[in-house]
């Protein structure tokens, strides 16, 4: 999976002015699952000091032998560590890239959502997964720029 996580960062940096990292993540549940950007917000409002963070959950697919790119929003405090509610049960490498919540505030008007789209890397090759789940084969990602990654209204 660090060859991928890898493949990841060097196709993000690109397009963020923050660098990208892997971190390393607590879980502290209590969120609801696949609710990751209100479940961020929530504990900032309960815990005022905390700030909601982006980036992305790097995920193993034994089913298909493929590795996900999901992207996730998560929690970071002033000392720099990271705390998620989101319920997992996955094994997973979390990658911070801010850039991600800087263009959802940017574009908020024009976007259908905070979360963009899963991207499946395959054989070497990306894919971008569309809003219903399924693959196209034809759907081939070659940036990883936001504008390719997020769906517009």
């Amino acid at each position: 999976m660090f060859k991928a996580t890898s493949l990841l960062i060097d196709h993000r940096q690109k397009f963020s002015k923050s660098t990208l990292k892997v971190v390393k993540v607590k879980n502290i549940g209590g969120g609801n699952a696949n609710n990751c950007f209100q479940n961020a917000v929530d504990l900032v409002i309960r815990e005022k000091s905390k700030k909601v963070v982006s980036g992305w959950i790097v995920v193993k697919l034994k089913s298909v032998e493929s590795i996900a790119f999901l992207s996730h929003f998560w929690n970071s405090d002033a000392q720099g560590n990271y705390f998620d509610t989101t319920p997992q049960s996955y094994d997973r490498v979390y990658v911070l890239d801010i850039e991600l919540l800087r263009f959802s505030h940017k574009h908020i008007k024009n976007i259908k959502s905070r979360v963009v789209c899963p991207i499946l890397l395959q054989n070497g090759i990306l894919h971008l997964i569309s809003a219903n789940g399924s693959i196209d084969p034809y759907k081939i990602i070659t940036s990883l720029h936001p504008k390719n990654l997020f769906q517009f209204n």
